[in-house]
């Protein structure tokens, strides 16, 4: 009996919340229902995202969904959406699109509003907020995971694809909620401002809280591989540090130029709610963040704050942007789409896409959605010159309420579609609503290439300049996958099982219990010749009571590793007027999260990877 107890003890704590036998046998797949706050990037043909929440629900043999339930992904893994295959969001089995990169079984802990750094051959998965435990020890300072995808520079010996730790030399990596972008042709990446802990100390979701707006824009030399330039230079007094921002790159001067837009002071998902007070500072500063924008000059690592006009969006957090040039170089329109105003995790999304119009930043409102439709804590990339992916994302109801993982937006037509295919693409056509704005035609000739007054005149010669580096593309893309409008999952693909129906991590945790039940009959069957032993050679009635309470003491004693679910929060509040803005906490309490990092060596995954040369530019929202 005591045998049994400890199997059927052993067997459903290996389930998930609300999962049974009767679940598993009606399953006949698994879908991603909301996945939120992760990091991703674009390499050459494939999309990388990493970290987050995510919940996910069964589907049942009688067409059915069950209720969502957090998706059971005990490994923590890198997630993949490759760009060779085409689908079409209204039949497509959207979950089976995402497959896993291979890992290993060391793991670092998982992570939210963390950002991936990337070139064209590798990225570093850096910052946000680590989901400790018991079993996951706070990251390195020293070090940082990177997973090198293609090989760059002099020829290495015995080089393969895989994750590997490099050394950190002397940027911290406590900072969350900053805003990222990559730069492949300048072979560098960027990371402003965010939220840091004191002192630039350890914060987790768990542990100590950030509480400091960071002043400080963070950035990566990837030029030579494996050793990266880490800097760290403090923002000017004039430019307002911010959190859950966006940061894109224009191809303009001698390196480009970043452009800094929207985020609040108090960010609502770090504090653990937020006080009217905090409320109202950031209903004050919030869509100033709109309306007067920093531009940084890479080549001379020179600040402006130049002022723009037009359909202003509302003060957003939590949004996402991407970046679409025109065929003359006159102009560059920056698409920021979704987000919420931060204040309260109870207000609506919005479902709508603006404009900044550069070098005569002029906002335009360019599509008008539906509220219900609306989402945050989504990213957006853009695969081809004319095309946008919203990917992931949540409501304002519910972390579970569930929303297509994936959405196709033209950037031409100023709508959104259903399909996607990797060899069907056309080049970027500035939209009429645009054009309206700025003079020109769809492909380019701009009259209005100013705004109504330069911050500085040296901003205007700037953007007067052109930008001579190579820039490479990876489109079109081969067509892999393209039988049907059903791409089927293959076996690594994103909370699939095999043929029955089971989520594949059933197999790895039944093996791990039946291991366990093995092992306990082999030590309780020890303990019970020891009993024998100890009674026929016992000399006393208290020696054979002192064995029967040592074992019985162990049977019972016997305890079985579970993970926290309950975050501890706190919260610390600096007066507005201080230099830097103080937060604490974490929201999202209670939600449990998917992937990030893993091992302390290299996981290799292709051999037979060949070197590229040249570079492209990234969207990384």
């Amino acid at each position: 009996m005591a045998l049994f107890f400890v199997a059927a003890v052993s067997i459903m704590l290996g389930l998930p919340k609300g999962v049974d036998s009767q679940t598993f046998q009606n399953q006949v797949n698994y879908s991603i229902c909301a996945w939120y706050h992760f990091r991703a990037n674009l390499i050459r043909d494939k999309i990388y995202l990493d970290g987050g929440v995510s919940w996910g629900r069964r589907g049942l043999t009688d067409g059915t969904y069950g209720a969502p339930d957090a998706a059971p992904d005990p490994r923590g893994q890198t997630f993949l959406l490759n760009l060779t295959t085409p689908f079409d969001t209204a039949n497509t089995n959207l979950t089976g699109l995402f497959d896993r990169l291979p890992t290993t079984s060391n793991f670092a802990p998982p992570v939210i509003h963390g950002t991936m750094l990337a070139n064209d051959n590798k990225f570093y998965l850096y910052g946000g907020l680590p989901k400790l435990s018991d079993f996951l020890s706070p990251p390195d300072k020293g070090r940082i995971l990177s997973y090198e995808r293609d090989q760059y520079g002099p020829p290495a010996t015995s080089w393969t694809p895989g994750f590997l730790f490099e050394d950190l030399k002397n940027i911290t990596p406590f900072v969350s909620n900053g805003a990222g972008i990559s730069v492949p042709s300048e072979n560098k990446a960027f990371y402003f401002s965010g939220i840091r802990g004191t002192n630039w100390g350890e914060i987790g979701t768990t542990g100590p809280p950030p509480n400091v707006t960071a002043n400080s824009l963070i950035t990566v030399d990837m030029s030579i591989m494996r050793a990266p330039i880490w800097e760290n230079s403090t923002l000017l007094d004039g430019i307002p540090g911010r959190v859950n921002a966006e940061l894109v790159w224009i191809p303009v001067s001698v390196s480009g130029l970043l452009i800094a837009v929207g985020g609040v002071i108090y960010p609502v998902d770090v504090l653990h709610g937020l006080t009217e007070s905090q409320q109202q500072e950031n209903n004050r500063t919030a869509p100033g963040f709109m309306r007067s924008v920093p531009v940084y000059d890479i080549d001379t690592q020179k600040w402006y704050m130049q002022d723009t006009t037009g359909d202003y969006p509302p003060q957003l957090s939590h949004f996402c942007s991407v970046v679409a040039a025109a065929q003359d170089g006159s102009s560059y329109n920056i698409y920021i789409y979704g987000g919420y105003s931060g204040n309260s995790r109870l207000d609506i999304p919005i479902d709508d896409v603006y404009i900044l119009s550069v070098p005569s930043f002029t906002w335009i409102h360019a599509y008008d959605g539906k509220r219900k439709r609306g989402r945050y804590g989504h990213k957006c990339i853009k695969p081809h010159p004319d095309k946008m992916f919203v990917l992931g994302g949540r409501d304002d109801l519910s972390p579970t309420a569930c929303l297509d993982p994936i959405r196709v937006f033209n950037l031409n037509t100023l709508k959104f579609q259903n399909t996607y295919h990797p060899s069907e693409l056309r080049e970027y056509e500035i939209p009429d609503l645009v054009t309206a704005k700025i003079g020109g035609n769809a492909k380019g000739g701009a009259s209005t290439v100013e705004p109504s007054s330069w911050a500085d005149n040296s901003l205007r010669d700037l953007f007067r300049t052109k930008y001579t580096k190579s820039i490479k593309t990876y489109y079109p893309y081969p067509v892999q996958n393209a039988s049907g409008p059903n791409p089927a999952p293959s076996p690594e693909n994103y909370g699939h099982g095999g043929g029955n129906g089971l989520p594949k991590w059933v197999a790895p945790v039944l093996g791990a219990v039946l291991g366990l039940i093995f092992v306990t009959c082999l030590a309780v069957l020890w303990l019970l010749w020891r009993r024998r032993r100890d009674r026929t050679y016992a000399t006393s009635e208290g020696a054979t009571s002192d064995n029967r309470k040592r074992i019985m003491g162990w049977m019972y004693g016997i305890g079985f590793p579970t993970q926290k679910t309950n975050m501890t929060t706190a919260s610390t509040e600096i007066g507005i007027n201080d230099k830097h803005t103080s937060a604490s906490g974490i929201s999202e309490a209670g939600d449990l999260f998917i992937s990030s990092h893993r091992q302390s060596g290299v996981v290799h995954s292709d051999p037979n990877a060949q070197e590229a040369g040249g570079v492209q530019v990234h969207e990384m929202h």
